[in-house]
């Protein structure tokens, strides 16, 4: 019978080789300790540093090629382009005027009185008449011209005059006693029509040739209005000017005169001038216009001489 010290020590002897042999029992493994792990150690891995990209080179460039001066160029200044002349209104042809009984009527120039050679002087007037509204008191009042006969009211139109104003002293005269009858209506009726207009103004005509059949009837132009008053009032100078067209229509049929004062109280515009407007209304006159009225009827008449001229 083997010992068992001696048992004891062969089994630890083969235990220790089996040991050696890493065949240890499972047993023996759970009573093991587990072996420590080892910490592992992690290399950073290093950040890729960006490479820039590459700087573009700069663009060469050219060294500029001098070409030969030419002859400067000069800019040609601009050149005003000059208005227009207008052309001058031919000379009608023909006689000015002729004879027609007692009376010196139009003929070949038209109604309108032209500009005689030689002007009046004021006893020229002794034996004229001027009818008419506010314009012909205005007339009578400024225009230095005083040795003219006038018949004036505030306010007289062509539809009145025959049948309101105080008309005695044309027919209570003798027949003869004027030479010259001045119209002057239109103000007043200024924004009417101008066909009734132009054929109530045909009252007024007969009724001076019935009692002075001697005298020459000279329709005065109705006068301009200022620019002021063609854009804010019913009167206008497209009214103004149908109402002249229109009296001298009137004119070449009832054997009469027009004087276009019309025209020389006109600024560019074609409006009333403010230098001779009375800047009270825009519609009436100056002194000054007066004077200016008065001067162009002393370059502007009717008489026998006419004819020859």
């Amino acid at each position: 019978m083997i010992e068992t010290g001696s048992m004891k020590r062969a089994a630890a002897v083969f235990l220790a080789a089996l040991s050696l042999c890493g065949c240890t029992n499972r047993a023996q493994r759970a009573e093991m300790p587990p072996s420590p792990t080892p910490a592992v150690t992690t290399t950073p891995v290093p950040t890729a540093t960006p490479t820039a990209a590459p700087t573009p080179a700069p663009p060469v460039t050219p060294e500029p090629v001098e070409l030969p001066e030419g002859p400067a160029e000069e800019t040609p200044e601009p050149t005003e382009t000059p208005e227009p002349t207008p052309e001058p209104s031919p000379t009608p042809a023909g006689p000015k005027a002729r004879r027609s009984g007692k009376l010196v009527v139009p003929a070949d120039w038209g109604p309108v009185i032209p500009e005689r050679r030689k002007a009046a002087d004021d006893s020229f007037f002794n034996t004229s008449l001027m009818i008419g509204n506010s314009l012909a008191q205005g007339f009578q009042l400024w225009s230095g011209l005083h040795n003219i006969d006038s018949i004036n009211e505030v306010g007289a139109s062509v539809y009145s005059a025959t049948k309101e104003m105080d008309l005695r002293r044309l027919y209570n005269s003798r027949a003869g006693r004027y030479t010259d009858i001045y119209l002057v209506f239109g103000l007043n009726e200024v924004g009417m029509d101008t066909e009734s207009f132009v054929e109530n103004y045909k009252d007024i005509i007969d009724f001076s040739r019935k009692f002075q059949p001697q005298a020459n009837i000279i329709i005065v132009s109705v006068t301009p209005v200022t620019q002021w008053v063609d854009r804010y009032t019913h009167y206008s100078m497209e009214s103004v000017n149908s109402f002249n067209e229109g009296l001298k229509e009137l004119c070449l049929q009832k054997n009469c005169w027009f004087l276009d004062i019309c025209s020389i109280l006109k600024d560019a515009d074609g409006f009333l001038s403010e230098e001779y407007a009375y800047h009270g209304d825009g519609k009436h006159l100056e002194a000054n216009g007066y004077e200016l009225w008065a001067d162009y009827m002393r370059t502007h008449y009717v008489n026998d001489s006419l004819i020859a001229e």
